[in-house]
């Protein structure tokens, strides 16, 4: 290898590192679930800047349909979720799960 294949080489490592950052920002600041099961599903999801699930001040209620994708905006934090006991309440069946930003989850 001769010099400027060196320099080319390096330039592209240095280029490469920075764009990197950039591409996994823009990976997604949402989570989506995907129902893949005959029945609707009703689901509680808690969005915010706190870590804790109970913690997060904003609350959504979302049916998913058979064959339908939902997507829970996070702002690139992570997003609790669970199946709601009673779709007019805020109750879950279960403790809530938390998703990373960008992640897809499937009901099945």
């Amino acid at each position: 290898m001769n010099r400027r294949h060196i320099r080319s080489f390096a330039a592209a490592c240095a280029l490469a590192a920075f764009a990197l950052p950039v591409l996994a920002a823009d990976a997604g600041s949402a989570i989506s679930l995907t129902n893949k099961t005959d029945r609707p599903y009703h689901v509680i999801a808690r969005t915010g800047e706190k870590e804790r699930c109970e913690q997060k001040k904003e609350i959504h209620k979302l049916t998913i349909a058979p064959g339908e994708t939902a997507t829970i905006e996070s702002g690139g934090k992570d997003v609790c979720w669970c199946f709601a006991a009673d779709p007019r309440t805020d109750s879950c069946m279960e403790a809530m799960s938390k998703s990373k930003p960008g992640s897809l989850r499937t009901i099945r």
